[in-house]
């Protein structure tokens, strides 16, 4: 918006004014509303001027004259016209008008006005601008630009400008005498400037600028910003897998004629280029580069590598494969690449000297016996750069390695038919080869020997032997080579030395039976027997245990005894040497004591207990000068018997001369205890019966003055029957007594109380 103001003078000098404008624009018609009005004042106090009159304002030539009666008195500002006028631009936008005013109030002193000024308008743009989308495709793609213009008159012209990543903005084309629109159809300079600008990246800001011409003076310019984009990296597309040695067929991605396309491949240290190839292109090799590729993994049988497509417009690189990658990865394999090995370099021999002797022929390899050797002379070939590894020798399941050639030690074969010999050579990529051959085998056992040792009756000092055994017949070339040497034994004393040995007569081949043979062995000492059979080519020998001579059952007439499991140590006696062994069908225990019943119907109870009775429990008898204290218990058994049992009662009472221990009135469920001292003086008895031995105590009994000698007459121990029974049948039968043991221990006692 555009204002201002002027000053206008009059004919009377103390009246004068001003004119005071403005403007606004209208872009779209090209014209501004000029508004003007005059103002009028006396410049002096204490005056007036009035009358009637007109005054006229003319704007750009638009005129407005307004009439009537008017005054003016000091710094009134009286509105003497006000106009407003539309004002058309020039073409360019641009307006110069002068604004003039005249008039007065005649008859009067103020007659006539004068006043003009010309004065400049808001220029109104009129430079044309683009309205359509800058965004193209460098070298496959035209631009079509439009232009909004503001006269079906002007003209325009363009400036394009692609920023580079530096920031510089580097000039491409110019375009002129442009009217609404125009397409831009690049040439290939204008295309490799573009590529030129873009350094590989995948786009980049251009810069047009529009000049508008109205005739040949410049209007005005504008400038629009919009996107180069560069054309899609080429990349080659295949099954990303090839057999080295091979050709590649493949193909261009996003290829376009316009460009050129170079192909390199990346293999390790192997790189190769193909220039300038089609969207269809073949990768081939010579023969150098393909020895090339298999150095490059002469330790595996592929190896992966790149392919990079370089996607280039008139020679300048459209791109650097950042962030679209230029390369794809692929796979190489190795083939055709098996090492060789020569079967003329491989041989065996057995170099078992005692076997070679039998044989003959260090090609027989007898079974168990012969020891293999194995020879590698000449070396594998590997192929294709690769080198070997090892050697692997097989035979018979078990394998051998080494990495140079040599020999290989089997030893003994355990096979009794010809069997195959793998030599395998490995190369550093895990190829191999392998050849075979038959190695020949003798089958052969060593002999065998079953005998019997024994003793006469199994006790007697009379042993005989008794055996069979078999040889492996030997046939090498159609002849037998084996035969029995000799059978033998040796015995001697368990953990002693050889003190007897002897050959055995046989007969028979290759199976044979030997005559039996009695030795004598003492009887009550414990032997070894070693068996022997030797063929041609080793000894195989057995060992047996002989025992003591101990019968089961033994019937001395000369002691008139029996005994079971050894020979009797007693005159008129039935001995059994072992365990009697009886089956527990119950056990348990109770306030009463613990017992225990087996499946024989045998039934055991006890009890260790303490019994304590006061002195007025204890009861005397005078018998034979001395004084018997004595007193009664009773005891219930922990489970009762089937029919009264024998009791038995022990202990001890300190300080007594003599004690007694006797049971009466026994009956399946209990037993009355008979508890007796003999003792001298005074006697204050307080008895228990008293820890696990089921001892009885006597405390503060007295002192005991005099030593006496007794016996017990009454206290005798129930004889046992016995019943020997082997497999159910009854073997023997006799009477267990006590007899010289238990006497032997009432004399022990009666010494102590001597």
């Amino acid at each position: 918006m555009a204002k201002g103001s002027f000053g206008v003078t009059t004919n009377n000098q103390y009246i004068s004014g001003r004119v005071e404008w403005s403007s606004t624009t209208d872009i779209a018609g090209n014209y501004s509303k000029v508004k003007a009005t005059l103002y009028l004042s006396r410049t002096n106090t204490g005056y007036r001027t009035y009358g009637s009159g007109s005054f006229t304002l003319n704007i750009g030539g638009s005129t407005k004259t307004n009439s009537g009666n008017f005054e003016f008195t000091y710094n009134s500002n009286t509105v003497c016209v006000t106009h407003e006028a539309t004002i058309y631009h020039n073409d360019d936008g641009k307006k110069n008008i002068t604004i003039s005013v005249s008039g007065g109030l005649p008859g009067t002193s103020f007659t006539s006005t004068s006043g003009s000024k010309e004065i400049t308008l808001d220029t109104i743009p009129r430079a044309s601008s683009i309205s359509s989308g800058i965004s193209w495709t460098a070298g496959t793609q035209n631009l079509t630009v439009s232009v909004s213009r503001a006269s079906s008159n002007f003209t325009h012209g363009i400036d394009m400008w692609v920023q580079t990543p530096s920031g510089a903005n580097n000039h491409i084309l110019w375009r002129g005498n442009i009217g609404s629109s125009t397409t831009v159809e690049f040439t290939k300079d204008e295309n490799t400037k573009i590529y030129q600008a873009i350094q590989q990246y995948e786009n980049k800001p251009v810069l047009i600028r529009l000049y508008t011409y109205s005739g040949n003076t410049l209007v005005d310019s504008n400038d629009k910003w919009g996107t180069v984009y560069a054309h899609a990296t080429g990349t080659i597309g295949f099954n990303e897998t090839f057999n080295i040695g091979n050709s590649i067929s493949c193909r261009v991605n996003n290829y376009h004629s316009n460009f050129t396309y170079d192909v390199e491949m990346f293999f390790g240290n192997f790189k190769k280029s193909w220039a300038n190839v089609g969207q269809n292109p073949t990768l081939n090799f010579t023969q150098d580069e393909i020895n090339l590729l298999y150095q490059q993994v002469p330790n595996a049988n592929s190896g992966n590598g790149t392919v990079r497509t370089r996607t280039k417009y008139n020679g300048v690189l459209v791109e650097d494969g950042i962030p679209t990658s230029h390369d794809v990865g692929f796979t190489a394999y190795v083939v055709n690449s098996n090492p060789t090995l020569d079967s003329n370099g491989i041989w065996y021999e057995d170099i078992n000297e005692a076997v070679l002797s039998v044989t003959g022929n260090s090609q027989y390899i007898v079974q168990n016996k012969s020891h293999l050797r194995i020879h590698v002379d000449v070396a594998a070939e590997p192929k294709n750069y690769a080198s070997i590894n090892r050697y692997e020798v097989k035979v018979n399941g078990v394998v051998q390695s080494a990495s140079t050639l040599g020999w290989y030690n089997f030893n003994e074969i355990n096979s009794s038919v010809d069997t195959i010999l793998e030599v395998t050579a490995v190369d550093s990529r895990g190829n191999k080869v392998t050849v075979t051959k038959t190695i020949k085998i003798i089958p052969y056992q060593v002999p065998t020997i079953v005998a019997t040792v024994r003793r006469k009756n199994n006790f007697e000092t009379e042993t005989l032997i008794e055996a069979l055994g078999s040889v492996s017949e030997l046939y090498i070339d159609g002849i037998e080579r084996n035969e029995i040497l000799d059978v033998t034994y040796h015995y001697r004393e368990v953990d002693g030395e050889e003190s007897g040995n002897g050959s055995l007569v046989y007969t028979g081949y290759p199976e044979f039976d030997v005559t039996d043979e009695v030795i004598e062995l003492d009887n009550t000492k414990a032997w070894e027997v070693e068996i022997s059979v030797q063929d041609v080519l080793g000894t195989v020998s057995s060992k047996y245990p002989i025992d003591k001579g101990i019968p089961l059952l033994f019937v001395d007439a000369d002691m008139k005894s029996v005994s079971f499991g050894a020979f009797p140590t007693r005159s008129n006696a039935l001995e059994l040497f072992g365990s009697l062994v009886m089956v527990i069908e119950d056990e348990g225990s109770n306030e009463n004591g613990e017992y225990i019943r087996f499946n024989n119907g045998i039934q055991f109870c006890w009890l260790n207990t303490t019994f304590t009775h006061p002195s007025s429990e204890w009861m005397t008898r005078a018998y034979a000068n001395n004084t018997y204290y004595y007193v009664y218990d009773e005891w219930t058994f922990p489970k009762p018997f089937i029919a009264p049992p024998s009791v038995q009662i022990s202990g001890d009472i300190s300080g007594a001369v003599l004690e007694h221990h006797g049971t009466h009135s026994i009956n399946s469920n209990y037993a009355s205890k008979n508890l007796a001292s003999l003792v001298t003086d005074s006697f204050s008895p307080k008895l228990a019966m008293d820890d696990v031995n089921g001892s009885i105590n006597a405390h503060n009994m007295g002192a005991i003055q005099h030593a006496f000698s007794a016996e017990v007459n009454d206290f005798e121990i129930p004889d046992r029957d016995i019943v020997i029974v082997m497999n159910d049948r009854e073997v023997g039968r006799g009477v267990f007594k006590h007899v010289s043991e238990f006497q032997e221990q009432d004399k022990r006692r009666k010494r102590r109380f001597s």
